[in-house]
């Protein structure tokens, strides 16, 4: 603390600092520093400081119209207009003392306002005895906006102890619009982000198939770097049922395990289960391990028991564990691979194989004259109970000239595709070792132009045209087993895509011309991109012979037609269009339009279409909309033109304040098990800042209404 030689010295309309040598033992506690427009210093005797009085320590400002310091009790008191601050908190009091002694500061009738957040409240005291404890008496606290107490967290007493970082509050309730909805005679919570056990908020719902549903999840904060959280769920139409998630963190690794058992399923007659394990470790030296793991008791275990609004459409199950490393220029990895099956129209026939192992290797160089290098390599074990099984070597080397200049590029390539089987459980007459190498050519050239467009240039527009050929010879691959290959759907990346399949198991041969021109528009005040519009087609020079089983050689000379248009005209309108024509019918072989209007931040309205002939043809219709000053409709309805049923309804409504609200949606559903319509009603009420008490309505509005996150952002 700074003193002037002057005992008697001082200073008026100007700040001062002053440095008492009376007060030496301060340092102990960290430099103090005094400044007042008046002050009144003794070596022995009471000093006197007024008129714009702050006072510094340890990151801390305490403001006041007065202060006096009492160097033989070692208190400094503040009366006045007290106010203090630092990067976390800002405080009001009627007045204030610091025991530098017991390095103590005590504040009276104090208000507070957590800086960076919503919190605020008062308290008759708080104590804050040095850097381990701080006590607040008489609490109240609300995340409300000033003036607004709908709810209210009251204490008698909380007591932080800020080495533990655990608060321990007694007679503690929660108030409603002035009613106790909870109470608790002692409990503890954490004091910063660290973790600590204890009981979380409850989970409710109903369901059609499940009954009314109540889950009580206990997190156990086991260690630093493991936890647990054990939930304990009653389904009155089922029974209950107990769930634990294991969290660890280790150097370079993370992961959780989960198990979950429902004894004797009242309405199913059988025990069911979850387990999964999910584990990763990523090491510097590029390598990684990685795991995710999950099984069920039986395939309609999501479908009944599923705790998410948003159900499930999941047909497999993956169990994975992989290893891989990473280098510079090249990958090698090793993976094992299995699914469960849960999609009752799935037959045996049809399931996915298990690869046990497979060994990847991928790598890229760049050699001299800019050429460059790689090659694709996989070594793998095939089993399912149904068809022919065995191993499947593949590998592709391939070599590139990349010739690029501003606006401009064109790249050829050639490479080689090889693979050849050992099968076993092969039908009679079938080859039990095929093989096959096939080259593939490339010619891909694009160029880029632009120019200014609107009255003022304000606008930038690009036209982006790109033509690839591609030649692939036809090679004899009846006899190979279609162990992971299929026909993906056709889009603008399929479109440039050599090969029609994806996977090694069919190379389709053909002499294809792709075509696609692109145009883009720019604001280039604010490099938005406004409009993006493309158009796309490939030609076939000839036929095309390979084929998946059960199905024909493709026979058209051409593609289909792909137009997409993406629109970003202004904040209030968005939307898309995709649009595939096919020629040979003179028809519409796909379509998809989205189109979102949002003239304010709470307001949202989705319209979507989507059409796939011989598939689907549906509607969608979503918002999120106010009807008052605090209350909302949200709703979604998605309808199958095709079959004439909606496959998914749900409306709710919204009663919004500052710091709470209220949700309640009905929701029904095709469930995709056996194809009826369940129905379901969720409820949550969340005190902001505090808690939550229900289903998370909120994140299942988030998923089903684009945009209603940033409606209630």
């Amino acid at each position: 603390m700074h003193a002037q030689d002057d005992a008697n010295a001082r200073a008026a309309d100007e700040s001062l600092t002053l440095d008492l040598s009376v007060l030496e033992q301060l340092e102990r506690l960290g430099r103090i520093e005094i400044s007042a427009d008046n002050a009144t210093v003794s070596e022995s005797d009471t000093s006197y400081f007024s008129g714009d009085v702050r006072i510094s320590r340890q990151g801390g400002t305490v403001s006041a119209d007065s202060a006096t310091f009492e160097p033989r009790q070692q208190r400094l008191n503040v009366a006045g207009n007290v106010t203090y601050s630092d990067a976390t908190l800002q405080m009001s009091a009627s007045k204030a003392l610091f025991d530098t002694l017991d390095d103590q500061g005590e504040f009276s009738d104090a208000s507070f306002v957590l800086t960076g957040g919503d919190g605020r409240g008062d308290a008759r005291r708080i104590v804050s005895d040095g850097d381990q404890y701080l006590e607040l008496d008489g609490v109240r606290y609300s995340a409300c906006p000033e003036g607004e107490n709908d709810w209210q967290l009251i204490a008698d007493r909380v007591r932080v102890d800020r080495e533990r970082d655990i608060g321990e509050g007694r007679s503690v309730r929660v108030e409603f619009k002035g009613v106790p909805i909870l109470y608790a005679p002692y409990l503890t919570f954490p004091a910063s982000d660290t973790r600590k056990s204890g009981f979380l908020m409850p989970d409710y719902g109903n369901t059609d198939r499940s009954g009314n549903d109540i889950s009580i999840p206990f997190y156990w904060n086991i260690a630093p770097n493991f936890d647990a959280t054990i939930t304990s769920r009653y389904l009155t139409a089922r029974g209950a049922q107990l769930g634990v998630e294991t969290r660890y963190l280790l150097p370079d690794t993370e992961g959780s395990v989960e198990a979950v058992y429902l004894g004797n399923d009242m309405r199913a007659n059988r025990d069911r289960y979850l387990a999964n394990w999910r584990h990763g470790s990523y090491f510097s030296n590029g390598l990684r391990i990685r795991a995710d793991v999950t099984d069920v008791s039986d395939r309609n275990y999501f479908g009944d028991l599923s705790s998410s609004l948003a159900g499930t459409a999941v047909t497999h199950l993956e169990r994975l564990f992989e290893i891989e490393l990473d280098r510079d220029e090249w990958m090698v990895a090793a993976r094992l691979q299995s699914f469960q099956t849960l999609d009752d129209a799935i037959t045996e026939s049809n399931e996915p194989y298990k690869r046990l192992p497979q060994l990847l290797f991928a790598g890229g160089w760049d050699t001299i004259g800019g050429l460059h290098a790689s090659v694709d390599a996989e070594l793998s074990h095939f089993e399912r109970d149904v068809g022919a099984r065995g191993q499947r070597f593949g590998i592709e080397p391939a070599l590139s000239l990349p010739l690029q200049t501003p606006g401009a590029s064109l790249v050829p390539s050639v490479r080689i595709n090889h693979a050849e089987y050992r099968l076993d459980d092969l039908s009679a007459g079938a080859e039990a070792n095929p093989s096959r190498t096939v080259p593939i050519y490339s010619l891909d050239g694009r160029l880029i132009f632009e120019r200014d467009s609107g009255r003022s240039g304000r606008f930038l527009q690009t036209l982006e045209p790109r033509i690839r050929y591609t030649h692939i010879p036809y090679a004899e691959q009846n006899d190979v087993p279609v162990f992971d290959t299929g026909l993906p759907d056709f889009n603008l990346v399929q479109l440039f895509q050599d090969n029609r399949y994806r996977g090694i198991d069919r190379i389709g041969d053909t002499d294809k011309l792709s075509v696609g021109f692109t145009t883009r528009l720019y604001d280039t005040n604010n490099g938005r991109e406004m409009l993006t519009a493309t158009l796309g087609q490939a030609i076939f020079l000839s036929d095309r012979g390979v084929q998946l089983p059960d199905r024909t050689a493709p026979q058209s000379n051409s593609s289909n037609l792909i137009a997409e248009i993406g629109i970003n005209l202004s904040s209030r309108w968005n939307g898309n269009l995709e649009y595939q024509w096919e020629p040979d019918r003179s028809e519409t072989a796909k379509a998809a339009v989205r189109l979102q209007y949002r003239p304010a931040d709470n307001k949202v309205i989705n319209l979507g279409y989507r059409f796939q002939d011989n598939e689907l043809e549906q509607s969608d219709l979503s918002f999120a909309w106010p009807v008052g000053t605090f209350w909302n409709l949200v709703g979604r309805w998605n309808y199958s033109l095709e079959e004439n049923v909606t496959l998914e309804r749900f409306a709710g409504i919204e009663y919004e304040r500052c710091c709470w609200a209220v949700r309640l949606v009905s929701r029904s559903y095709v469930n995709n098990r056996d194809g009826g319509t369940d129905k379901a009603l969720f409820a949550q009420f969340e005190l902001k800042g505090l808690t939550s008490i229900g289903t998370r309505v909120d994140a299942f509005l988030e998923r089903g209404i684009l945009g209603y996150g940033k409606v209630n952002q």
